[in-house]
């Protein structure tokens, strides 16, 4: 099972992808490559799944044999790189990246045309970069950590797995609504080499990695364009993906997935922007047109990048390119639309027709209208920002400036983000997590227009020559700025970020998944275990000490004692065997259920 598990990670994540990508004429580069191979392979096996679906073959044997012609291909078409040496293959990659570090502007500057103000700015960005290869290591972090854990959260056990297993199985999901398939179909190929359901944890494993290949994305394009602004998204676009997908990025929740697609089809016109070579630029923009169809294939609402991608590729490359006339510029886009669009018709043909047919029904009606509980748009929208917090701040920042920044960002902001959001706000906005599409564009933005305030601080500080005021001066401004902030920051404001910081002591994931429940039912309840949760915010009185679950007598003891407690949260490591086993037999009998699991911690609520 670990073998095939592993090579059912293989064909989910990588080899289809790296053999699709050899008919694409585009730059060589290590993340992308690897991160384009990804959202083909993935693409690609959605449409082999449906195919193997329709026509009724077995699906294990189906792709055992498309996985060794693949495998004999690999072979044959990257001989070249696999017969070279370990010492000269890490020789010419650790040349590269010192080439590139000589390259940057700053390292080659002399201390006599330096000037107080570039100084200042040099220091910032290097400070972001810090932070972003900061970001990249706990996005890695977040997937290693995630590897050997299963399905807990509702929709991915009763949705998402759910349909995985009835692909698996040879039929097409049931009551999926208007739901696309793309996560399931490939969850059902991790089945298919296993050849069994029982194991989840190599469907789940590839779940995190949409959250790290969002943040390489940004961080690509900053090491490409040399761009302090790209840094700056990458750090942004962390803390804003942490703060609303935080608790999706492992689930098995396609939120964070929808993301990575919308933002690699951003990603492929930025590319086809900085290159010069038109074959290069067209190649881009036919990988974007497959990436928008990945989109529309993850969840529906990624119709939406579909729909204005065309126009996107149009407006920003095609009808630059001086060697196409008019005419051919709108064939290419045809072409590849019409590319695109054959990707995705087979499973929204299938579903709109059972739908019509009564065999499916959509809940469009119910998130757009019925859970907004009668307000009105205003309403909506007032609600929509309150959800946002703070960060909906980084709106009017961003229109603010949006007239300062590059071209492509203008457009990409004014035909996805800001028309999304918008859309977001009034009709979905019953949940964070339904904005995904703006979340990545949003973070990458807000870094360009932080570098554009840095820009003008530096313009300004050239101005009036800063490096010449005197200390006491710069000393009188910083005590009388922390005067004036205080009255502005209120003992609540520091009372809450103290409370948010607190959440995150001990075991994070085990506070944010007990907190997310307590959400759930809105209110807090006694929990008994021998976990510090006194020390967490809200808690402070809901511990019911029972020794680790360590004696068998007391355990019971405790529960017979608290008939008002219905909550358990077990340390598997340190209880005794006699607990574990009528846990998990009363688990089996229904008397209790198992609301998450993460590494030895099981958390648990008494039904009886």
């Amino acid at each position: 099972m670990l073998l095939l598990g592993f090579l059912s990670v293989l064909q989910i994540t990588l080899l289809p992808g790296l053999l699709i990508l050899k008919a694409f004429n585009i730059k060589r580069g290590t993340i992308h490559k690897l991160i384009f191979s990804f959202a083909l392979s993935l693409i690609t096996n959605h449409l082999v799944v449906f195919g193997i679906t329709a026509i009724r073959i077995n699906i294990s044997y189906t792709f055992y044999a498309i996985f060794a012609i693949e495998l004999i291909l690999f072979i044959k078409l990257y001989a070249g790189s696999l017969v070279k040496s370990v010492g000269s293959t890490i020789s010419t990659k650790i040349s590269t990246v010192l080439e590139y570090i000589h390259s940057l502007k700053f390292l080659q500057k002399e201390a006599s045309h330096r000037n107080f103000s570039q100084t200042i700015s040099e220091i910032i960005g290097f400070i972001f970069v810090i932070l972003a290869a900061s970001s990249i290591w706990w996005a890695f972090k977040v997937w290693y950590t995630n590897i050997d854990t299963v399905f807990t959260q509702w929709d991915t056990i009763v949705s998402w797995n759910r349909w995985a297993t009835e692909w698996y199985s040879g039929i097409f999901p049931t009551s999926t609504s208007r739901y696309a398939q793309l996560i399931p179909t490939n969850f059902a190929v991790s089945y298919a080499f296993l050849r069994s359901t029982q194991i989840q944890f190599f469907a789940k494993s590839i779940m995190p990695l949409f959250n790290l290949f969002i943040l390489l994305l940004i961080l690509d394009l900053g090491l490409d364009n040399k761009n302090t602004g790209y840094f700056i998204g990458v750090v942004a676009t962390r803390y804003i993906i942490k703060k609303f997908l935080g608790s999706y990025i492992a689930s098995g929740y396609v939120d964070v997935a929808l993301a990575f697609f919308t933002l690699i089809t951003v990603y492929t016109l930025l590319k086809a922007k900085s290159t010069s070579n038109p074959n290069q630029k067209l190649s881009y923009v036919g990988l974007g047109a497959i990436f928008a169809a990945g989109t529309a294939l993850t969840k529906q609402n990624g119709l939406f990048v579909f729909a204005v991608y065309p126009f996107l590729a149009y407006w920003l490359i095609l009808r630059n390119i001086t060697s196409l006339n008019r005419k051919d510029q709108i064939i290419k886009v045809a072409k590849w639309f019409g590319i695109s669009l054959c990707i995705i018709l087979p499973w929204y043909i299938f579903n709109e027709t059972r739908i019509l047919m009564g065999a499916n029904e959509t809940n469009i009606l119910y998130l757009a209208v019925d859970r907004h509980e009668g307000r009105n748009l205003a309403e909506r929208f007032i609600r929509a920002m309150g959800l946002l917090e703070k960060y909906a701040f980084l709106f009017p920042f961003i229109l603010l400036l949006l007239p300062f920044l590059d071209s492509a960002i203008i457009w990409i902001s004014l035909t996805i983000l800001i028309p999304y959001t918008l859309i977001w706000a009034f009709a979905f906005s019953t949940f964070p997590r339904n904005l995904s599409i703006a979340l990545p564009i949003l973070g990458l933005v807000t870094g360009m227009a932080t570098q554009k305030v840095i820009e003008f601080g530096e313009k300004l500080t050239t101005k009036i020559k800063i490096e010449r005021l005197k200390l006491y001066i710069i000393t009188t401004s910083t005590i009388l700025g922390i005067i004036i902030g205080s009255l502005f920051v209120s003992d609540t404001i520091l009372i809450d970020h103290q409370e948010e910081q607190q959440k995150d002591i001990l075991l994070r994931s085990i506070n944010h998944k007990i907190y997310d429940y307590f959400d759930d039912i809105g209110h807090y309840e006694p929990i008994m275990t021998n976990y510090p949760i006194q020390y967490l915010p809200g808690l402070e009185n809901m511990q019911i000490d029972i020794g680790n679950f360590a004696d068998y007598a007391l355990y019971h003891l405790v529960i017979d004692n608290h008939p008002e407690a219905r909550l358990l949260l077990v340390f598997e490591d340190r209880a005794d065997e006699q607990v574990l086993q009528e846990v998990a037999k009363e688990i089996e009998a229904g008397n209790y259920e198992l609301i998450f699991q993460d590494g030895k911690y099981m958390f648990i609520k008494i039904t009886r």
